[in-house]
């Protein structure tokens, strides 16, 4: 029995990777010109429609899915009932403590309403809204503290768990395991950090040119209207940025970088909580089953694997929301297995803290909410614990309105901006369109209306995320498999029916997490299911595959990106990034030819990218009826391609002495021609 489960997930697993093939291909693709010659038979295979071999390979992975559901073991409930969390003394002592916190909710709670009518009724903030709303946070977080340093010492959740004490992986390893996950994804990431964040498109210069000016002191309000759903909170951590280093473009990319950090380091904060299990040792001590850790690992070495957070971090807007609101759900998660009043508090902060910074992060809120119904259920159907401990404290009334209360208080000016203007809600919504989701999942083939990625997975990763749907259905009675299909749901559909960016699907980046832990999730049952039926001599040999696939799906993912961040150049960009590279004393002439309505120098992209640069300060301009007599020392003129034909000859004539080089992409294709004097 245990050799036909293991044929069993095997011809599952070679399932998957042949309906991905054809996801990828056709099968005319598919099999070699030399099968196709011994094996005639075989070529009516390749005269199949494409409509119909997409049909064909969702049907191999649906059947491949149900069936990995159901060879897989089970995942197994944690023993350890969730805790008790005190948060206030007896007796007089409780009472007044708990007046006194009662009010300074109430009190957080009134400056949020007055925050309300303000926006409401005027639409713009002041520095005294903006010092309502810190304070009313910061009361608000504090009112949910332990009474009692001393007991909140003795919380569970700052204890080990007795499980653990025989566990020989030490906590600093997993520290320097995922210290060594970060520091490989700085490398990566930030070469070359002064490097132009390519597919930089007239909105995120939008962006970028506001944070400028709030870092230039010109924008002082935190929270307004836009249309394009950023409010100008969103933008502080990269106008600081851009004060710090004095370059717009290197404050956005370092402001990226610590950004997809936190997502990093949250996601495998969550992965903890998400993944607790108790220790299950072999015959001879060996770890079958480790608490969890290697699951939270492997999901934050994924996160930073994927080709959508590669390539999103080098623009911060769209990945700002992502880490703060899986901090969210790590909070909620922690709050109902500790009882602890504060991580409820925080995760409501957090979920009302996405919104305010990108349109996606309504995603988060909502996904918690069905976490709450869905622990809740969970909850109920909890068999009684065997352990001596008290049972388990479940999430209550009060709980749930300190989450919701903790949103409110965040969001308050941004709900009185919608009640002024509805558009600025409702105006981020479009028609569902799931076709997006399949296409950079890697289901459905490329649409031309997309831009990069075109699939964030990839061919290593996709079918096994395939795979995964099947075994979280299969274990949907369970906590990880409940609340990451609720995850992955809510995220594909609001995702989905919001309005994107031109050239990119930013919308959906928020389920990028939850693709992450399912995939950890899914190797960990491959990996146990091998070891029930070949045996625990694989114990070693399973993980290291495990981490091998995590590191060829990262390296292919990196070079996929680097490619297409240099293949996928437009004139604006390509122009800033060659102002960019000039040395000092050089200054910048732009040729305005054929495409001067997007290459000049008002144009948003060039003007972000070209920002404090001090060879644009003249702002110097060739056409050809209007010339400069005399061009300053050390002067590059920069020729797009489709000018060049016509214009270089008369360059060189009112202009001799003269280098002309040109920059080219990958394949050779010209991007620009620089005419340098001497």
């Amino acid at each position: 029995m245990r050799w036909l489960r293991f044929v069993g997930l095997v011809i599952t697993l070679a399932a998957g990777y042949f309906a991905q093939s054809i996801f990828d291909h056709n099968l005319s693709q598919l099999f070699p010109t030399w099968l196709l010659d011994a094996y005639p038979p075989l070529y009516q295979f390749t005269r199949w429609l494409p409509a119909d071999l997409f049909e064909l390979a969702l049907w191999i992975v649906t059947l491949a899915a149900i069936v990995f559901g159901l060879l897989i073991p089970p995942w197994r409930t944690p023993v350890y009932p969730r805790a008790n969390f005190p948060l206030l003394t007896t007796g007089l002592t409780r009472s007044i403590k708990e007046q006194v916190g009662f009010l300074c909710i109430l009190l957080a709670l009134a400056s949020a309403f007055v925050n309300l009518a303000y926006l409401w009724r005027t639409g713009s903030d002041s520095r005294q809204v903006q010092l309502a709303w810190a304070g009313a946070l910061l009361i608000y977080l504090v009112s949910n503290l332990p009474a009692k340093i001393n007991i909140a010492l003795q919380a569970p959740w700052l204890r080990s768990e007795p499980y653990l004490a025989d566990n020989p992986n030490r906590p600093i390893r997993r520290w320097l395991t995922l210290g060594l996950i970060c520091g490989i994804t700085v490398v990566l990431w930030a070469w070359p950090v002064r490097g132009m964040a390519v597919a930089v498109d007239e909105p995120l210069a939008q962006i970028g040119l506001r944070a400028a000016k709030i870092a230039q002191g010109l924008e002082t309000r935190l929270f307004e209207g836009e249309q394009n759903g950023v409010p100008p909170l969103a933008l502080v951590p990269a106008a600081i940025a851009m004060r710090l280093s004095g370059d717009p473009l290197l404050g956005m990319r370092v402001t990226g970088l610590f950004n997809s950090l936190i997502l990093i380091c949250a996601t495998w904060l969550l992965g903890r909580e998400l993944f607790r299990r108790p220790l299950l040792l072999g015959d001879y001590g060996e770890i079958i089953e480790d608490d969890g850790q290697w699951l939270a690992l492997m999901a934050a070495a994924l996160v930073a694997a994927n080709m959508a957070v590669l390539t999103f971090s080098r623009l911060p807007i769209y990945v700002e929301p992502l880490g703060w609101g899986v901090l969210s759900g790590w909070a909620l998660l922690r709050g109902q297995r500790t009882g602890d009043r504060l991580a409820y508090a925080l995760s409501g902060v957090l979920s009302g803290l996405v919104l305010l910074l990108y349109p996606s992060g309504l995603v988060f809120p909502l996904t918690i909410l069905l976490w709450w119904m869905g622990t809740w259920l969970l909850q109920r159907t909890q068999p009684q614990t065997r352990h001596p401990e008290p049972a388990p404290s479940r999430a209550g009334w009060l709980d749930f309105f300190v989450w919701l209360g903790g949103i409110f208080v965040v969001i308050a000016p941004l709900i009185g901006l919608w009640l002024r203007m509805p558009a600025l809600f409702w105006g981020r919504f479009q028609s569902l369109q799931l076709h997006q989701l399949g296409t950079i999942l890697g289901w459905l083939p490329p649409n031309s209306t997309l831009s990069y990625p075109e699939q964030w997975l990839g061919s290593v990763l996709a079918p096994l995320f395939l795979l995964a749907i099947g075994a979280l259905l299969f274990n949907a009675d369970q906590l990880p498999g409940l609340l990451l299909l609720l995850w992955l749901g809510i995220g594909g559909l609001v995702g989905s029916s919001m309005v994107n960016p031109p050239h990119n699907m930013a919308s959906l980046l928020p389920i990028i997490p939850a693709v992450a832990l399912a995939l950890a999730f899914t190797l960990d049952r491959i990996r146990i299911t091998l070891l029930a039926t070949v045996g625990t001599w694989l114990v070693q040999a399973t993980t290291y595959v495990a981490v091998g696939i995590v590191l060829w799906a990262g390296f292919t993912s990196w070079v996929a990106t680097y490619q297409n961040l240099q293949m996928n150049n437009t004139a604006p960009n390509t122009t800033g990034y060659a102002v960019r590279t000039l040395g000092v004393g050089e200054s910048a002439v732009l040729w305005l030819g054929q495409q001067s309505a997007e290459v000049n120098w008002d144009t948003p992209v060039l003007k972000f990218l070209t920002l404090n640069l001090p060879s644009t300060r003249d702002h110097l301009t060739l056409t050809p009826e209007q010339w400069l007599p005399q061009l300053p020392p050390r002067s590059q003129v920069l020729i797009q391609p489709e000018d060049y034909a016509a214009s270089i000859g008369e360059i060189m004539a009112h202009y001799p002495g003269g280098r002309l080089t040109t920059q080219r992409d990958l394949r050779g294709n010209p991007l620009i021609y620089h005419y340098a004097l001497p």
